[in-house]
């Protein structure tokens, strides 16, 4: 269970996923999420300069899991014995709360007077791949934290992410397409959110 904390406010769930070096664990989002100002003369990537002290919302989440922690009381085995010679032992062990193992970082922005958010970096810490489209763990956090976004964000109408540097341009493309993205400007990618209206039958 997540404590809440005064910066992250609450858990969002991912599912079980298989990692490298650590198997299958729990992974889960942690979340930021507060309003700002951007000021005078901002300018962003894909949507151009915003209108002076535009708000929008910052979100920063990590990605996640959780193992329990543990608390070892020890001893000496042997306490006459010389310098050097003494023997610890483990006199008890116990369960207490858990331990945070963070494996990813993820940041975006929400422009209300645009309905754009920027997808601005889902960036894995531990075990990336160097191809973005052969990495498993990427493509769930990527579309993991799109949907939560969405959800958080339903009048959003556009998505908007950057070029990423830490992959070749190409194989970054093409991760993004497949992701119903398409090349924007300004080095950008845009996905268009369309909302399903459903109409009820009258009677």
């Amino acid at each position: 269970m997540l404590e809440i904390e005064e910066y992250w406010t609450r858990r969002v769930e991912i599912g079980r996923l298989p990692l490298p070096g650590e198997g299958e664990q729990d992974v889960a989002l942690i979340w930021h999420q507060v309003a700002e100002n951007c000021g005078g003369g901002h300018f962003e990537l894909g949507l151009g300069l915003m209108k002076d002290n535009t708000k929008r919302v910052y979100v920063h989440a990590r990605a996640c899991y959780f193992v329990p922690g543990i608390i070892v009381t020890g001893g000496i085995a042997e306490p006459g014995a010389g310098l050097g010679q003494q023997v610890g032992v483990a006199e008890d062990v116990q369960p207490r709360g858990s331990r945070r193992i963070e494996i990813a970082n993820l940041h975006s922005w929400y422009y209300p007077d645009a309905d754009a958010l920027m997808l601005w970096e889902v960036d894995i810490w531990r075990h990336p791949e160097a191809d973005p489209r052969n990495d498993f763990m990427l493509a769930v956090l990527f579309d993991g934290f799109e949907r939560e976004l969405l959800r958080v964000f339903p009048d959003a109408r556009q998505v908007i992410a950057p070029h990423e540097p830490n992959y070749r341009s190409e194989q970054w493309a093409e991760f993004l397409l497949e992701r119903g993205y398409e090349m924007w400007r300004e080095n950008t990618y845009r996905k268009a959110i369309t909302k399903t209206v459903v109409v009820g039958s009258a009677h």
